[in-house]
């Protein structure tokens, strides 16, 4: 006959097999497609570390690692990815003097370039 503690500690999955769990889990969201999330569990204990497009992703992956049998509690570290937007690329106009208008009447002024 099994002894109480025994049956819950053979129950209880080991750390490998529930990171293997939440990593597939987190694969399989349609919400989470191609992101690159590392997943290190100690105890029961996992930590959700990389980078995510959102904040709804962030959360999204903290519920579904939340479901996995065997964990205990996460500890989300997941950062939002934040873009960079493309460098600001000004191309010098061909003549810039020909539409600046210097003549006596002129707002610039006569001679002021």
């Amino acid at each position: 006959m099994l002894q109480p503690s025994a049956r819950v500690q053979a129950e209880t999955p080991t750390d490998a097999a529930i990171a293997s769990n939440v990593r597939q889990e987190l694969a399989n969201h349609p919400a989470l497609g191609d992101e690159r999330i590392t997943v290190v569990v100690h105890n029961g204990i996992l930590a959700l570390s990389g980078y995510v497009d959102s904040l709804y992703e962030q959360a999204v992956a903290d519920t579904v690692a939340k479901r996995v049998n065997g964990v205990r509690a996460v500890d989300n570290q997941l950062r939002r990815r934040i873009e960079t937007p493309a460098p600001l690329v000004v191309e010098p106009a061909a003549d810039l003097d020909a539409d600046v208008d210097t003549g006596p009447d002129s707002p610039v002024g006569p001679g002021l370039r």
